[in-house]
C-alpha cells in the first residue's frame, strides 16, 4: 500500500513540474500567443551584478531573492485589433485549459475578481519554502500565463512585493499567515 501511494505522489510531482513545461512548448511560436522564457543563467548572471545604489539594502534583498529563482516562463495572449475575436477565443482558451491544470496540482494563495480581471496566485511549496509559483491573470480581452520556479521564501515574497509598492502585496501577507494556522 505504502509504494502504491508513494508511486502516486512521484507522478502527481512529476506532473505538476511538468504543466508549464507542456504549454510552454505548445505555444511557443505559435501564432497569437506571446511566450517569454528566462533561463537559471539570467538569474546567476542578475545575483552577481555590483549595487550601486543609494537604497543598497533593498536592491541586495532583491539580488538575495533573484539568485534563488531557477526559471521564469510567460505565455500570453493579448487581443489583436484586426482579429479581435479570435484573440479573445484564444485568451479564454488558454485560461480554461490552464486553470484545471493548476487547481489540482497546487495550492491556492490568492483569488481576485472583480467585474474585467481575475487574477490566482497559486505555490507549490515544502514547508515556507516556495518551489513554484503560478500567477494565472485573465481580463477583457487577454490571459497572461506565469511560471516562476525556485527556492524562494513566503516572507521574502511578501517583505519584496510591499517594499515595490505592488498591488496585492498585503493579500500574500494574509495569505501566508493564514496557511500558518
Amino acid at each position: 500500500m505504502a509504494i502504491i501511494a508513494t508511486l502516486l505522489l512521484t507522478v502527481s510531482a512529476l506532473n505538476a513540474q511538468n504543466i508549464m513545461d507542456k504549454l510552454f512548448d505548445k505555444y511557443n511560436g505559435k501564432d497569437g500567443y506571446a511566450t517569454v522564457n528566462i533561463s537559471p543563467e539570467m538569474f546567476k548572471m542578475f545575483a552577481n551584478m555590483e549595487i550601486k545604489d543609494e537604497k543598497k539594502n533593498e536592491a541586495t534583498e532583491l539580488i538575495n531573492a533573484a539568485s534563488k529563482l531557477t526559471g521564469l516562463k510567460v505565455i500570453t495572449v493579448s487581443r489583436d485589433s484586426a482579429s479581435p475575436a479570435a484573440s479573445d477565443k484564444r485568451a479564454n482558451d488558454l485560461f480554461n485549459e490552464v486553470k484545471p491544470m493548476i487547481g489540482t496540482a497546487y495550492t491556492m494563495l490568492m483569488e481576485v475578481n472583480d467585474n474585467k480581471e481575475k487574477v490566482l496566485v497559486y505555490t507549490r511549496r515544502s514547508g515556507k519554502i516556495v518551489s513554484e509559483v503560478i500567477v494565472l491573470v485573465r481580463d477583457t480581452h487577454s490571459t497572461v500565463f506565469m511560471s516562476i520556479t525556485g527556492d524562494v521564501d513566503l516572507e521574502q515574497i511578501g517583505r519584496l512585493t510591499s517594499k515595490m509598492n505592488i498591488h496585492g502585496a498585503e493579500k500574500i501577507k494574509k495569505g501566508k499567515s493564514e496557511k500558518k494556522k
